[in-house]
């Protein structure tokens, strides 16, 4: 929360040096109104596309290089995006504003992935008692959550769903994730899907399927203890999880039944998600190191 409000703050006072800049001197206030509301829509659309990166596949950037490589990259096309409306923005500005403007998208990133895991954490609720009503006694719900907790991360169970009669599994095709990926997508104000229906309208993307169940992951390790402890969602702890369901995906995409398979569960969730949100449908153009995760390829 004080981050948020760190960052809210940055924001603030970067519009306000818009405002009450040199150049917001008598005769030039339309003008100056008019600079502000092109910069802004420049941000919030390089925000979009920051969010875009990484959930296809960047979720997790060290600052360094998400400052000196990726954010010129996002206000570049959003600049392009722009003039292809017929708006010429002042690039001059740019040069002058971009450290403030970089300090922001990075910033929105660690608060769009806090959000996200913030639904992995009411789906994972949702899905699984984790504090059954009938449990008085401390160390006896504890026991609970363990075993729960442990059941779960048994084979990966929690995104794979149960398995058939023959005893095998469908990837990535338990429900909380799919819940997770049509309500972390494709629902509300921040929907990548809305603003990105050519990516998101047919099938999800298989980097947003690895950002997801990196959450859930992230939402799980908060029962670790045995009682919920939050845990921080930033790249020292799952940078590595991330690319760990990044590279399984990319192994089951070299098993054709699996790949079939798993373009279903794409599927379906775009469709679901579609469902729930008219635009979309409407829109459409087309903690640390490695971790035992399974993947079943046979």
């Amino acid at each position: 929360m004080a981050q948020r409000r760190v960052y809210e703050r940055k924001q603030v006072l970067w519009e306000a040096d818009i405002w009450y800049g040199q150049d917001s001197v008598i005769g030039h206030g339309k003008k100056t109104r008019k600079r502000e509301e092109r910069w802004k829509a420049i941000l919030n659309r390089a925000k979009l596309l920051s969010r875009l990166d990484a959930v296809i596949g960047n979720a997790f950037p060290e600052r360094h290089v998400y400052i000196n490589q990726k954010v010129y990259e996002f206000i570049t096309q959003a600049i392009a995006e722009l003039k292809e409306d017929g708006v010429q923005p002042d690039e001059s500005f740019l040069r002058k504003h971009q450290h403030h403007m970089s300090d922001l998208l990075f910033e929105d990133l660690g608060t769009y992935r806090s959000d996200f895991k913030k639904i992995a954490r009411q789906v994972i609720v949702k899905h699984w008692d984790w504090e059954p009503s009938d449990f008085d006694d401390p160390q006896q719900l504890a026991d609970h959550i363990l075993e729960l907790y442990n059941d779960l991360m048994e084979g990966t169970k929690y995104i794979h769903g149960d398995c058939d009669e023959e005893g095998k599994f469908d990837n990535f095709s338990s429900a909380a994730l799919r819940d997770l990926c049509v309500t972390g997508y494709y629902i509300g104000k921040s929907s990548l899907a809305a603003s990105f229906p050519d990516i998101f309208g047919k099938d999800l993307p298989p980097g947003a399927l690895a950002f997801a169940t990196t959450a859930l992951t992230g939402a799980l390790d908060e029962y670790l203890t045995g009682s919920f402890a939050a845990v921080k969602f930033r790249h020292e702890g799952y940078s590595k999880v991330n690319e760990q369901f990044l590279d399984m995906i990319s192994n089951i995409e070299n098993v054709p039944h699996r790949l079939r398979s798993l373009w279903r569960v794409l599927k379906n969730i775009a469709v679901q998600g579609c469902a729930k949100n008219p635009a979309i449908r409407t829109g459409v153009v087309a903690t640390g190191g490695r971790r035992n995760f399974t993947a079943h390829l046979d």
